[in-house]
């Protein structure tokens, strides 16, 4: 999705990379009961598309687009993998390469900007 790869900053640690719009909104993609430890869900805020967990107490959010060709993911929650249909790509939850058939690996999923208030969770974007 051109927002998701306009939106793209280095965060400074490897392949990792955060969106962060220039100017943007807080989006609520669920609520926290909602959302337990382990569990994972996919949103759509109009602009940006990902998956937000809770592990380990933390919260992170990941976009829904390979980061290899931009298809689009869908969640396997038994294996807790996001996985894309163009060239059997695998991510983690955490957006990490699990596996791949490409020459070389894709870049890590961009991390979106996440946070719960008042037992919400909200990402920001555009």
């Amino acid at each position: 999705m051109a927002v998701d790869r306009a939106l793209t900053e280095p965060s400074g640690a490897g392949d990792a990379r955060t969106l962060r719009p220039n100017t943007g909104t807080w989006h609520t993609v669920a609520a926290a009961v909602d959302l337990p430890e382990g569990a994972v869900r996919q949103f759509d805020v109009g602009s940006v598309i990902g998956f937000v967990t809770r592990t380990s107490g933390q919260l992170l959010a990941v976009s829904g687009f390979c980061s290899h060709l931009h298809c689009r993911l869908s969640l396997d929650s038994a294996k807790r993998e996001l996985l894309c249909p163009c060239h059997r790509t695998a991510f983690t939850v955490g957006g990490e390469v699990v596996r791949f058939q490409l020459a070389v690996p894709p870049p890590s999923l961009p991390h979106i900007v996440v946070r719960e208030v008042d037992g919400d969770i909200q990402v920001l974007a555009p």
